[in-house]
């Protein structure tokens, strides 16, 4: 096989993702899977989108961005929430790619999210379509002081909205997955106005004798937690100031309303990128069932590997005197999952098995269940 930049004579060119890369450069940048024709067959669509389809972004780097955003927030005096995909999500499917449908990549973090424009457009698509406001005559006016006047308009200052809009990013790792989707009526969406003649119907037109034709893309599975920010504009002014935290307050729950029933993203006409800010809900009724919750860092966790299951082993002591010893186990195929997402010599240790890795441990704890979400090598 050829490849576009790089010689097979260079043995040394990395024909797989490191596990350290930046997701989004690799999928973007680095398709690998031409035939000599330069064409891209099916096959080669779906194992690349297979290869990237894993956990997805650094935990530590991912928190110390939240950890930002909270700190700048507070003194925007901004309304932050953290919500969680009810169903898998998919963003940026009509950019540009080999395999047919791109995705929205961050830059610098590699990770998915959905840009501050989009979480504009979904509020302003929900506002205008869907909020009711307290009288039939406020939407116009709410949508303007919210989103600013259209160019043209004779007030220049008042061009600009009164909320900013920040990037959605997710706060944690998240996990990419592989999906189908299946267009029986393909050529009709690509050449319906081009028909010219009756063969040219009974070949492009919608009908019942085509077969479907699968089209595998890539989403980010459901339970990723994504933090979104909007800040007032503050001017100065006492009074608009104080319109301006109001709206601000007001367009978080209208925000909260459009995730729900809306989603964010592609294909939400089939249910993707729900989001449900449900941790107080969630939280009441475990709480009213008599079932603690909480999540915290184990620092200084011994982690073991199961060479014939491949399970993980979580080992950690609350105090030096080892009085209080937690463990954790994690099957398959989270521990396949998280194995994967460690460097290569991170696993090579955990496959010879000589002696515990130390390692930090996310662990989520509902009542007598553990569940370990990240491992991350100790500084």
């Amino acid at each position: 096989m050829r490849l576009p930049l790089y010689s097979l004579k260079n043995q040394q060119h990395q024909m797989t993702r490191p596990p350290e890369s930046n997701t989004g450069l690799w999928f973007t940048r680095f398709y690998n899977q031409f035939d000599k024709d330069w064409s891209v067959e099916d096959n080669g669509k779906r194992s690349w989108i297979d290869a990237v389809a894993d956990f997805c972004g650094d935990s530590q780097l991912l928190e110390a961005t939240s950890s930002r955003i909270e700190k700048l927030g507070k003194a925007l005096n901004a309304e932050i929430a953290d919500f969680k995909t009810d169903a898998n999500f998919a963003t940026g499917l009509g950019l540009s790619h080999p395999v047919e449908n791109g995705f929205t990549w961050h830059h610098t973090l590699g990770v998915p999210y959905l840009p501050a424009s989009g979480v504009k457009g979904l509020l302003r698509g929900w506002v205008e379509a869907w909020m009711t406001p307290q009288n039939d005559g406020d939407r116009e006016p709410l949508i303007q002081r919210w989103f600013g006047m259209a160019k043209g308009s004779d007030s220049v200052a008042d061009r600009a909205g009164g909320l900013i809009f920040f990037d959605a990013l997710p706060t944690t790792r998240i996990t990419l997955v592989t999906e189908i989707m299946t267009p029986h009526a393909g050529k009709w969406y690509e050449q319906g106005s081009d028909i010219a003649n009756a063969g040219d119907y009974a070949d492009k037109a919608p009908a019942d004798w085509h077969s479907p034709v699968p089209v595998p893309f890539l989403a980010v599975g459901r339970g990723a937690s994504f933090r979104f920010m909007i800040a007032p504009r503050l001017t100065g002014d006492a009074a608009v100031d104080a319109q301006a935290r109001q709206d601000c307050r007001e367009a978080m729950a209208q925000l909260a309303l459009a995730l729900e029933w809306m989603g964010a993203g592609a294909k939400t006409a089939t249910g993707y990128g729900r989001m449900s800010n449900d941790n107080a809900k969630r939280q009441a009724e475990l709480a009213a069932a008599g079932i603690e919750t909480n999540t915290t860092q184990w620092v200084g966790a011994k982690v073991t590997r199961n060479k014939s299951t491949g399970e993980l082993s979580v080992v950690w002591a609350q105090d030096k005197q080892e009085a209080q010893v937690k463990v954790a186990q994690v099957k398959a195929p989270l521990a396949q999952a998280i194995f994967n997402g460690l460097s290569e010599a991170l696993q090579k240790k955990l496959k010879d098995g000589k002696k515990p890795l130390t390692m930090t441990a996310t662990v989520e704890t509902i009542g007598n269940l553990v569940q370990v979400h990240t491992l991350d090598p100790e500084a």
